[in-house]
């Protein structure tokens, strides 16, 4: 696959959501994924592809937190955008700490 990654380590279940969703059956010649290869490019498709993916899991009618969950983020919206900034970078640090303890 020409999307293969060398330095991503933690967009597995991405991967595997896109294929499962693009797959029709056919050769590796025609399947067709969409994904470029490892770039900043590819790093904006797996956002993009997080954000819908997420959204469908947070607001699919079988999710029984679903309310709660849309609660927490009105709230987070509520919150001045310097301090959300800053919220959602010590986040990802501690995101990317798990992830470095795991590995």
């Amino acid at each position: 696959m020409p999307w293969r990654t060398i330095n991503n380590h933690i967009d597995c279940g991405v991967f595997k959501m896109r294929h499962m969703e693009t797959y029709m059956g056919g050769s590796m010649n025609e399947f067709k994924v969409g994904f470029k290869n490892e770039s900043s490019a590819q790093d904006d498709q797996l956002a993009k592809l997080r954000t819908k993916y997420v959204y469908k899991m947070i607001n699919h009618e079988y999710n029984v937190h679903k309310d709660a969950v849309l609660q927490k983020v009105d709230q987070f919206h509520k919150i001045p955008s310097r301090q959300r900034t800053e919220m959602l970078s010590i986040a990802k640090e501690q995101i990317h700490k798990r992830f470095d303890d795991f590995s």
